[in-house]
């Protein structure tokens, strides 16, 4: 999900490039890397308490918390909540989703100003969620049948050997649903996380690069990264998101991923 502070969590090493390998393999070894990502990192269900921070070019900035809920449901799918409980201005702001089964996703906007629950249009996923750098695509899970995932090669970041996977969607109707046209990911070779994403917009340009800062080893092979930093090179606008707290295994009642949970203003009870 980042000024003079917030750069210095940007100090990613590129050293070198792998040979890539034969394509076939490289489309079958590609996914394998994500599959075992998302089966090494991702919990039946979990919340957090983040503090994010917005900051521009001239140093301004502004800061907000949100708590999330995420769960597995009884059918596979997940479903989300995100809700904002700071500043003032913002608290009770929600947005709802919905793993639908068919590459899709459903997502809902709820702004106490209004009192209703709007349904996010596929032709606003591209769009920036609420003032940050994180588009409302980049806030939906994704259905890895939807994708291309391609090992293209390795580079050393940090002093850590990683996979490099290009991701591109996989049919027409989601590269025309998608604001990009490729991210690369960087994946840690011993314990196959993410730590560097690069976003190019449909005609190729790199637009965003988010990296993971601050790992910890929750349990077993499973981790997180208490810091994500979003860095909008097209806008020159930061986003840097911090765990406050987390927690894994964690008892979430179905209800909460409902609209009337929402408009309650439960999150913010």
């Amino acid at each position: 999900m980042h000024s003079t502070i917030i750069a210095a969590f940007a100090a990613c090493l590129f050293l070198a490039l792998g040979p890539a390998p034969a394509l076939a393999d490289a489309k079958a070894e590609g996914r394998a890397i994500l599959e075992r990502q998302r089966d090494l990192h991702e919990t039946s269900s979990a919340t957090s308490t983040v503090v994010m921070i917005l900051a521009d070019n001239a140093g301004n900035k502004k800061q907000r918390e949100f708590k999330t809920w995420k769960k597995t449901m009884d059918d596979g799918l997940a479903r989300t909540l995100m809700a904002f409980t700071a500043p003032a201005d913002l608290a009770g702001t929600a947005l709802l989703s919905w793993e639908t089964g068919d590459g899709q996703a459903k997502q809902w906007l709820y702004m106490p100003a209004t009192g209703k629950m709007q349904r996010v249009a596929s032709s606003s996923k591209a769009d920036f969620f609420m003032g940050t750098d994180f588009t409302y695509e980049d806030m939906e899970p994704d259905d890895l049948d939807q994708y291309d995932m391609t090992l293209t090669g390795s580079a050393e970041l940090d002093g850590q050997d990683c996979h490099i996977v290009e991701v591109t969607p996989a049919t027409e109707a989601k590269a025309k649903e998608s604001g990009y046209g490729k991210r690369v990911f960087y994946v840690r070779k011993d314990i196959t996380f993410t730590v560097k994403i690069e976003y190019h917009d449909p005609r190729g340009r790199l637009v965003k690069v988010q990296t993971a800062h601050d790992l910890e080893n929750v349990r077993g092979q499973m981790w997180i990264a208490r810091k994500t930093l979003m860095n909008n090179l097209r806008a020159k606008h930061q986003t840097l998101m911090g765990l406050a707290a987390f927690e894994v295994d964690a008892a979430i009642d179905d209800a909460v991923f409902t609209e009337r949970y929402v408009m309650e203003g439960r999150p913010l009870q």
